[in-house]
């Protein structure tokens, strides 16, 4: 017991030094540097009364205690739960302070003085971003301690009430922050690539997520060499790099957009080859066995399924609803149409509609709004029992046959967010509020309407022409964004307006009421 107990009081130590860096150390310097307060706030507001409570009164409890140890724990931690709740705000906004961070290292003043602190010994050659993982992992970390108390405290112990309840509380609260790290663990691999590439790609993105890795054989186009490397694919490009001679770090040979590539069969007679080709350049590679990459891209064509799953329209989740027609149902009843004035482009191909040479047209079978290229078939309904124009998506369903495969149609894949409807592959972005607001253009000349998302982790807004567009005409990652209200006299035109600001960023949004605008 006494075992456990210490193993608690070395952690705290070493977990308030880490507290003590981050408050007394970064936050110190960076407002004697005179960075922005409320960029210095953003970040570190919330580590101040969590490092004062570690500091002033869990700590010296702990000392006291081990000092004129008497065999119990379970008190000091039972009185110690309530006060996890001063995580609450700086694991909620957690994503915000670390988009604040990736946003001003690319600040001269401000790398300047974060890259100084993290050369000192006192940092262990670790990066502001992993310290501030510190305060979200602790909580786990006091549940398996109390656990691990719990388990080697006798059974007449007069602790063990009190322990129960503590690692009752305790375990409630790690819940909370265990479901807060899942969302934070995405982003915690991409720091670690990060470092792992030693910075010379920056792919901490709060839109870009990493689906796999692994090693992979390239043959060199020149002189047929077998070349060992490795491969990180992300959902927006695949980095194909050489491991490094130093730890567990690699060097990136070719970056390549994931927009735009294909994949296809090699001609090496020796080797199950396939050729990897992008904007930037191709790549003749194979698996060794042995090679760790799994069936994913052991084979040609289900890294190429991987790719083009991740070159998939958007649509948010509002619009999911609404689209949706199950296979089974699909021309056994009327589909509700998409009215014409609520999209602007083509719902399978994402092209956009014009007057002239691309108008719109709605498939019988899903209702969906198309062009007449992606609606060039025809089947019978059986609602209708008339043979009606049909998009090609449907068609393949009600004729019950194969659709032409992914490497077919990859010739006429237009990127990232334009792939062509055959895929059928939608992203879904669950979405926490939409609704339409007016933005100011570049020129702040007029006002435009369009329709906004924003995802459900308050990460990235999305912007539409129109509310059921399947692609998003850009996109705005939230991380690092402040919201301000305008000069009046700049917004003598509208009420109701608000900016969106981040460095020389700005976006100036107007809603049609108040009660909107303060959503």
């Amino acid at each position: 017991i006494h075992k456990v107990a210490y193993e608690m009081l070395t952690s705290e130590r070493s977990y308030v030094a880490k507290l003590h860096l981050l408050d007394q150390v970064f936050c110190k310097q960076l407002e004697e540097a005179n960075i922005p307060a409320n960029v210095v706030s953003g970040i570190f507001s919330h580590v101040k009364p969590i490092y004062q409570f570690h500091h002033d009164f869990l700590l010296p409890q702990l000392e006291d205690r081990m000092k004129e140890w008497n065999k119990k724990m379970g008190d000091l931690m039972k009185n110690f739960a309530p006060f996890l709740k001063l995580y609450s705000p700086y694991i909620k906004n957690f994503d915000v302070s670390m988009g604040l961070v990736n946003s001003w290292m690319g600040k001269p003043k401000f790398a300047a003085v974060v890259e100084d602190i993290q050369m000192t010994e006192e940092c262990g050659n670790l990066t502001l971003q992993h310290h501030m993982l510190e305060p979200v992992q602790r909580v786990p970390r006091y549940e398996l301690l109390l656990r691990d108390y719990l388990k080697k405290l006798p059974q007449d112990s007069e602790d063990r009430p009190d322990t129960e309840k503590a690692l009752e509380l305790i375990s409630d609260s790690a819940r909370h922050s265990n479901e807060a790290m899942k969302k934070i663990e995405k982003f915690h691999k991409l720091l670690e690539l990060h470092e792992q590439l030693n910075g010379e790609v920056d792919v901490v993105s709060p839109t870009r997520e990493f689906l796999l890795e692994g090693k992979i054989t390239k043959i060199a186009a020149r002189s047929g060499e077998h070349q060992d490397r490795y491969l990180f694919l992300f959902n927006d490009m695949l980095l194909c790099c050489s491991p490094s001679l130093v730890g567990n770090r690699f060097r990136v040979r070719t970056r390549m957009d994931v927009d735009g590539m294909t994949v296809s069969k090699g001609n090496n007679p020796e080797e199950d080859t396939f050729v990897v080709q992008a904007r930037q350049r191709a790549l003749e590679l194979y698996a060794r066995s042995g090679d760790n990459l799994g069936p994913e891209i052991t084979r040609g064509s289900d890294l190429l399924y991987n790719v083009h799953m991740n070159m998939s329209c958007i649509c948010t989740e509002f619009l999911k609803d609404s689209i949706h027609v199950s296979a089974s149902e699909l021309g056994k009843r009327a589909p509700q149409w998409i009215k014409d004035n609520e999209v602007t482009m083509c719902m399978r191909c994402s092209q956009a509609f014009n007057a002239l040479k691309r108008r719109r047209h709605h498939c019988r079978a899903c209702g969906w709004v198309v062009c007449s290229r992606c609606s060039n078939y025809k089947e019978k309904l059986e609602y209708s029992g008339k043979t009606d124009r049909v998009c090609k998506h449907c068609f393949f369903i009600l004729k019950r046959v194969r659709p032409p495969s992914v490497e077919e149609e990859s010739e006429k894949s237009k990127g990232v967010l334009e792939v062509r409807g055959s895929y059928n592959k939608l992203l879904y972005v669950i979405c926490n509020m939409s609704g339409y607001l007016h933005m100011l253009d570049r020129d702040r000349r007029r006002w435009n309407r369009h329709w906004f998302a924003l995802s459900a982790d308050g990460m990235v807004l999305y912007v539409y022409k129109a509310h059921q567009d399947v692609k998003a005409e850009f996109t705005i990652p939230l991380p690092g964004y402040s919201i301000f209200e305008p000069d009046p006299l700049e917004t003598t035109d509208r009420e109701h307006v608000f900016t969106l600001s981040q460095a020389k960023q700005v976006y100036m949004l107007a809603a049609d009421d108040a009660e909107k605008k303060n959503r």
